[in-house]
């Protein structure tokens, strides 16, 4: 009995390391079977955005409908039939979504990236901006 408690213990410690090491961003998941990539492949819409601590997702959903990120690497940002094209990559750590529009690149931190939820953090000029986005 002693030995099998012993063990346990062993077990739980090593799984716990395991798990708390695969948490790659910082508002989650723990853990993922689906690949970073095709996690990020959806059509998005914003849920909020927060700038320096103000709600301004009226402003971003006034701009588009909602943003298409392609598993061929481009993006597409839609308002009814006009749509603006672009591309999009991980950085070499998949901590961060490189997006370039036009000659406009913006480097976007990954806080959370689920199937039908991802949150992301830009800093720039003006202070951090903060997008959360749910699959449309």
């Amino acid at each position: 009995m002693k030995k099998l408690i012993e063990i346990s213990t062993v077990v739980i410690f090593i799984l716990s390391i395991t798990f708390s090491s695969c948490k790659k961003y910082d508002d989650g998941p723990m853990i993922s079977l689906a690949s970073k990539k095709s996690r990020v492949v959806n059509k998005w819409v914003y849920e909020s955005v927060m700038q320096n601590g103000v709600n301004t997702t009226s402003f971003y959903t006034a701009v588009y409908d909602y943003i298409e990120l392609k598993k061929d690497g481009s993006i597409s940002c839609v308002k009814g039939a006009v749509s603006i094209n672009g591309t999009w990559a991980f950085d070499s750590k998949k901590e961060n979504i490189i997006t370039t529009i036009a000659s406009d690149v913006k480097t976007n931190k990954i806080l959370k990236l689920k199937s039908d939820e991802m949150w992301l953090e830009e800093e720039n000029l003006l202070g951090a901006i903060t997008y959360h986005y749910k699959s449309k």
